[in-house]
């Protein structure tokens, strides 16, 4: 198998991880981008536009809400 670059898109601000999702009721998977400061992104490839689509956008305030993406993984899956 090789792995090849279709596609690369500008975001604002460094990625700190990444996780690919299912969405119940979508055709394709969805990306769960998380940001430093807590914030949180989830993106789905449009292939209309062939662009990104902001599926919704969290901030998490609270200093005991601020968890990685890979502990926001442990409870969702």
């Amino acid at each position: 198998m090789k792995l090849e670059c279709l596609a690369t898109f500008t975001l604002f601000g460094n990625v700190m991880s990444m996780e690919s999702v299912n969405l119940a009721g979508s055709q394709r998977d969805a990306l769960l981008l998380s940001f430093r400061d807590a914030k949180l992104s989830v993106v789905e490839y449009d292939v209309e536009t062939h662009d990104l689509k902001t599926l919704s956008l969290h901030y998490f305030e609270e200093e005991d809400m601020r968890v990685s993406l890979f502990s926001l993984k442990f409870f969702l899956f």
